[in-house]
């Protein structure tokens, strides 16, 4: 069929204009039925950059590519954005087995308080589903290994957070916006990686009043071996940022507070995905060297 198209237009027998719009791709995880949302923009070549980014609780990866800029921020830098979808709690999630009368029970009464909804669990399934969606995207589109980034907004931003810890050796840069929950630390990663965290200052789920930007922004100051953070100039006067580096393979750290933005990001005055994008692009993944 693209070929009959391609002919076509070379005939001019169509009116033909290049476009790529959001794709929903399904892709297979264990066996459980995921699916992710693609846009590429048009006339983009090999050896690109890819950004990851993952939805809130209650959203999907088109909602979230929608609500985040990201189609219009891909197609002006010239990247590939993926987002994956979450599923309803339990779907999928837990290991295969014969479903339980706890089981039933358990989704039913959920179902009954309107907590069933689509949120990331941060289990195997979900860092699988990502890793395939890395993996798939970069050979069909042959994508730049040294410069692939997650970004992750609200139960998106703990995912983020997540696979920044599990699969640290992939990515170039991670940011972290808004998380409504941190993730367990079971192992810190063996390599340095460049994070970003953003919050608003009036957001009720990520409070910047509270001990968790600190104690999140001092544990990647351990992992990258950073000096301690200090004031960094922004060119937004709705941003205040602290930072450090260049740290060990020259990553950094960044904290930035958006003044007069909550957990809504519609109406702030610079959005989240320019704040990742002009931090994450900077950063190249270094490839691994034998000792």
């Amino acid at each position: 069929m693209r070929l009959i198209s391609t002919l076509a237009c070379c005939f001019g027998l169509l009116v033909c204009v290049p476009t790529h719009a959001n794709e929903i791709h399904p892709i297979d995880v264990d066996g459980v039925k995921r699916t992710y949302v693609l846009h590429v923009p048009v006339g983009i070549g090999p050896s690109v950059p890819l950004v990851v980014v993952l939805h809130g609780k209650g959203s999907l990866g088109a909602d979230e590519m929608a609500a985040g800029h990201w189609q219009s921020k891909a197609d002006k830098e010239k990247f590939i954005v993926a987002a994956p979808d979450a599923l309803d709690s339990y779907d999928g999630i837990e290991d295969k087995r014969p479903p339980t009368v706890r089981d039933w029970i358990r989704r039913n009464y959920r179902a009954l308080r309107g907590r069933n909804v689509v949120r990331w669990h941060g289990g195997r399934n979900d860092v699988g589903l990502i890793v395939s969606v890395i993996d798939r995207v970069s050979v069909e589109w042959q994508i730049d290994q040294s410069r692939i980034y997650i970004v992750g907004f609200s139960r998106g931003a703990f995912m983020a957070h997540r696979m920044a810890l599990e699969i640290t050796d992939r990515l170039a840069g991670v940011a972290v916006v808004s998380p409504d929950v941190e993730p367990e630390a079971k192992k810190a990663p063996t390599r340095p990686l460049s994070f970003l965290l953003v919050s608003g200052d009036r957001d009720p789920v990520h409070p910047v009043s509270s001990d968790r930007p600190a104690a999140t922004m001092e544990l990647w100051r351990a992992i990258d071996h950073c000096l301690p953070l200090s004031n960094v100039d922004s060119e937004s006067a709705g941003l205040t940022m602290e930072g450090a580096g260049p740290c060990n393979e020259g990553t950094e750290i960044r904290y930035v507070i958006a003044h007069g933005v909550g957990h809504d990001w519609t109406e702030a005055p610079t959005h989240y995905s320019d704040i990742s994008w002009a931090f994450l692009s900077r950063f190249r993944r270094q490839p691994v060297t034998n000792q």
